[in-house]
């Protein structure tokens, strides 16, 4: 009954069965082991060992010389199928005394060829992973949420600078890492990935390195989930984007500041809202602007914005320390060095002279950052933080590139600031006119003088101004100038809304591709009247005058002087064709030297001389 229950066993048990004797002899095989192997039972003993193992599979001797001499061993073998496959067997073998008294052995051996082979797969899938992970400059991880673990690629060195990777940690050490501003955010999301059903997640956020500093990372995953919708992994790849959002920030800011510089009336106004517009983006808990003086010898602070209510108690105490020498100060250590300057401990840092007013505000750290253009620096940018931190921002660059950026709105702003004082004090007229024929931008003069409001004069032809007498000169002017003819140089007569007529000398600049001109227009009344004056003496007196024009070459000749020369009214001559009439000889002589020394050295000359008329 015994023997029964024991081949019953042997036959029916699910793993393969081998009876035979240590030297490699088989006496019995089960229906398993024949059906793994594919033999007959008498075939299998016919082969014995050498026909169903490997010899060569790797520590066999080893196994076998270990069972000799402990009585038994387990391991892994290689196995062959009657059709010549190999497969991996997981073995163990005892040796026993048989019921005769000989010595036989017994080997029980399960197929894990399909184990080996996931395992194999699962060896090469990671490999990849692995090569994936070196090759890509992405962070790569794996988290497992049911039990928290978290697998880092070494991408995570590379772009971070953390010396531990690849080993499993939990999330905290992940969340820990995420800026202060973006955690909140990033927690929501996550939660909610996890509990929704979505498959994809992305999102961008701020990461701190090793070093302490952060940068900005774009981080996108892929979910996996159970059948039932439980999220079993997420595996994902995190991109440091530092130089996208550099370059976004920078074209924002940029905009911004060129927005504020367009719209302020003034420089002053400007520099106040723009480092406003800074202190908010970035929450730096101070911003100030300070600029070198005409004469640089000093540097003054002449704009400044807190952000919060203790940083109030900073200007405070500072008071009058608003004005700092060459190296003195950050600002006139920034000026002097004409570069970015990074400072901690602000409270306690006898170089920085505001300290005791940095210790009632709670400002702990500066960034200043020199304002400069060709000609040097002209102002310095400082921006501060009422925490302590040991590395520069991630930012910084973004604000030495708006310094720059600065320099040109204010060089810009304070040109535009001159040329307004200028359009809007000077005594004469200047004015911009259309070449379609009416006013575009008139100076105060020019009402003061006319008497009509701006309103009035930019609402009005310009030919509406001119005198009857010269409206059609006036706009032949016009016309020439519109042909791009016409004298840039040219008199006419206006009326003033009390009806007064006044002459006005102009000089024109035209610009056809915007179609305008730039003028400037001088009051020359009373000269008029009194060349009408002069003209008048002149004919009773029969005294003529003459003027030349060296620049052109030309010579004017008042009507009594034609007369006595007996030439016909509106005769044009040059230089030289003045000095003709005189007689040959010694006359001519004398009058080209006396032009040439008053030419030369300015020399006048009173002198009688004979000429000799037209007729």
């Amino acid at each position: 009954a015994e023997q029964k229950k024991y081949r019953a066993l042997f036959e029916n048990t699910v793993a393969a069965l081998l009876i035979g004797k240590p030297d490699g002899s088989i006496l019995e095989a089960n229906s398993a082991a024949c059906k793994m192997f594919g033999y007959t039972n008498e075939e299998i003993r016919e082969i014995g060992r050498q026909g169903l193992i490997d010899p060569d599979t790797p520590g066999l001797k080893e196994k076998l010389k270990e069972r000799s001499a402990k009585g038994s061993t387990k391991g892994e073998l290689i196995g062959i199928r009657k059709n010549g496959e190999r497969f991996w067997c997981d073995f163990s073998s005892s040796v026993f005394e048989g019921p005769g008294g000989d010595t036989l052995s017994s080997v029980m051996m399960v197929d894990i060829s399909e184990e080996i082979e996931a395992q194999k797969q699962l060896e090469e899938s990671n490999e990849r992973y692995e090569y994936v992970t070196q090759a890509t400059s992405d962070a790569i991880w794996d988290f497992m949420p049911d039990t928290g673990k978290l697998f880092w690629g070494e991408g995570f060195k590379n772009l971070f600078g953390y010396e531990r990777y690849g080993v499993n940690t939990g999330i905290e050490k992940w969340m820990d890492n995420i800026h202060p501003d973006d955690i909140e955010r990033i927690e929501a999301g996550v939660s909610e990935l996890l509990a929704g059903s979505q498959s994809n997640w992305d999102q961008e956020y701020r990461f701190k390195k090793a070093d302490g500093s952060y940068t900005f990372v774009r981080d996108k995953a892929i979910v996996v989930r159970d059948d039932s919708g439980h999220t079993v992994r997420l595996i994902g790849a995190m991109e440091d984007i530092s130089d996208r959002k550099f370059r976004e920030h920078q074209k924002a800011i940029a905009a911004n500041i060129s927005h504020v510089f367009n719209n302020a009336g003034t420089l002053y106004e400007a520099l106040d809202e723009s480092i406003k517009q800074i202190a908010k983006l970035k929450s730096f808990a101070m911003a100030e602007f300070w600029l070198v003086d005409r004469d640089k010898d000093v540097i003054r602070l002449i704009s400044h914005y807190v952000l919060t209510d203790e940083m109030d108690g900073f200007y405070n105490v500072a008071g009058s320390e608003n004005i700092f020498k060459k190296n003195t100060g950050l600002p006139g250590k920034t000026w002097a060095k004409e570069k970015p300057l990074f400072w901690r401990n602000l409270h306690k840092r006898k170089s920085f002279i505001r300290n005791e007013a940095a210790k009632t505000g709670g400002l702990k750290t500066a960034f200043s950052f020199p304002v400069k253009d060709t000609n040097g620096v002209m102002g310095v940018l400082i921006l501060g933080l009422d925490t302590d931190i040991k590395k520069e921002r991630y930012d910084v660059p973004l604000f030495k590139e708006l310094a720059n950026q600065l320099a040109s709105e204010i060089n810009r702003k304070q040109l535009e600031e001159e040329l307004f004082r200028i359009f809007s004090s000077a005594p004469d007229v200047i004015c911009v006119a259309g070449l379609d024929g009416y006013y575009k931008k008139v100076n105060p003069a020019m009402s003061e003088l006319l008497g009509y409001s701006e309103k009035e004069l930019l609402n009005t032809p310009i030919i509406d101004f001119v005198h009857p007498l010269d409206k059609q000169k006036t706009e032949d002017e016009f016309e020439a100038l519109n042909r791009g003819e016409g004298n840039y140089y040219f008199e006419n007569r206006h009326i003033t809304k009390s009806g007064q007529v006044i002459w006005l000398s102009w000089t024109t600049k035209p610009f056809y591709n915007e179609g305008i001109t730039y003028s400037v227009a001088k009051d020359v009344t009373e000269q008029k009247e009194l060349e009408d004056l002069l003209e008048q003496a002149n004919r009773l007196a029969r005294i003529g005058s003459w003027e030349v024009d060296l620049i052109k070459n030309e010579v004017y000749w008042s009507d009594i002087t034609r007369q006595i020369h007996e030439e016909e009214p509106g005769y044009e001559l040059t230089l030289d064709d003045g000095i003709s009439y005189y007689k040959e000889g010694e006359p001519r002589e004398r009058i080209e030297q006396a032009v040439e020394e008053a030419m030369k050295q300015g020399t006048p000359w009173d002198l009688e001389l004979p000429i000799i008329t037209a007729k």
